[in-house]
């Protein structure tokens, strides 16, 4: 008696399918040596496979376009979202000393790239609401939301790639430009009543922010510093001038987590607006913490410390706390 073989529809596909990868694979190994080191050389019939339009075709085998495009990818070289300021663009929640929840961030609408020099004009929105409950920990405090601000700003980022490459291999350096806008609100109570007259409270209104940022690597360490100064439009704002400074350290030792600390202080001169005149404003915020990094930016948790006054409305308030929160950053880091 005589035993044949039938192979079934399922498996010869499943053969077919396997051929043609291990085929893809082989011709990409030739358009690319520098891949290809570990790949053994095809005989010589397979090179014409390349030419082939229905392998360059099958979209199983095409690599997808890494984040942060030509157009509507990233803004900065050097992510402002990493920043320990209550401007960073970042969606955060912030569950002490009071409840505060930020919805912000920065997209770019291209790139261009051209003589050592990457152009990316871009756009940032920020949307804070914040509390103003006794000092405490609440872990959803969604019924007391009173201070709301809001801010927009229309950017345009220059990064120095050439120049930077000079200090490392993996360093940046990068010159942002920004009309910014920003103003203060507080929401009522729902079952009506009086309005608070907040009317004596400082406007930060219109400004143009000049912010010099530079990325290092120094081994496993990620060192980031930035300095950004805000000249305020006359008779559009509270303040005639806010220079900052910031600092964000990594330990980029281990793929899956990364220890952080940010460091952020700025300090704003008050200027005469109408009839009155406000008083100077100064904050300065740590955060300490780790981050969890991804493909598009970090899942951020740390402990804060704050130093100075609160923002908005709230800004006559000068306080000293401690608090915790986790955030939500988008954008790549340099070099990794």
């Amino acid at each position: 008696m005589r035993l044949c073989f039938i192979p079934s529809p399922r498996l010869l596909h499943l053969l077919a399918l396997s051929s043609i990868a291990t085929l893809a694979t082989l011709a990409r190994a030739d358009d690319n040596p520098e891949q290809a080191t570990d790949v053994p050389s095809a005989p010589s019939t397979l090179p014409t496979l390349a030419t082939l339009p229905t392998l360059a075709a099958l979209p199983t085998l095409a690599t997808s376009p890494a984040p942060g495009g030509d157009q509507f990818g990233f803004p900065r070289a050097i992510p402002f979202s990493r920043s320990a300021s209550r401007d960073a663009p970042a969606f955060a929640l912030a569950m002490a000393p009071r409840g505060v929840w930020t919805a912000a961030g920065e997209f770019g609408f291209a790139a261009y790239r051209d003589h050592g020099l990457t152009l990316r004009p871009g756009f940032y929105g920020l949307l804070e609401l914040e509390g103003d409950e006794q000092t405490g920990f609440s872990v959803w405090p969604s019924q007391q939301i009173h201070f709301w601000r809001g801010a927009f700003s229309l950017q345009a980022s220059l990064a120095f790639d050439d120049l930077a490459h000079r200090l490392c291999k993996r360093c940046a350096l990068e010159f942002t430009l920004r009309l910014r806008h920003e103003s203060e609100h507080y929401t009522g109570a729902n079952g009506g009543g009086s309005a608070i007259d907040y009317s004596d409270r400082p406007i930060v209104g219109d400004a143009v922010v000049f912010d010099v940022a530079t990325a290092l690597w120094r081994g496993h360490w990620l060192i980031i510093i930035r300095a950004l100064d805000d000249f305020f439009l006359p008779d559009r704002s509270s303040y005639s001038q806010g220079p900052g400074l910031d600092l964000h350290l990594r330990y980029a030792a281990w793929r899956g987590i990364h220890p952080f600390f940010s460091g952020y202080a700025e300090y704003l001169f008050g200027t005469a607006l109408g009839e009155r005149s406000y008083p100077d404003a100064y904050l300065v915020r740590g955060l300490l913490g780790i981050a969890v990094p991804g493909t598009l930016g970090d899942l951020m948790v740390f402990a804060s410390g704050d130093v100075g006054h609160r923002k908005g409305l709230a800004a006559y308030t000068r306080e000293a706390t401690l608090g915790f929160g986790v955030r939500l950053a988008f954008g790549s880091l340099p070099g990794m």
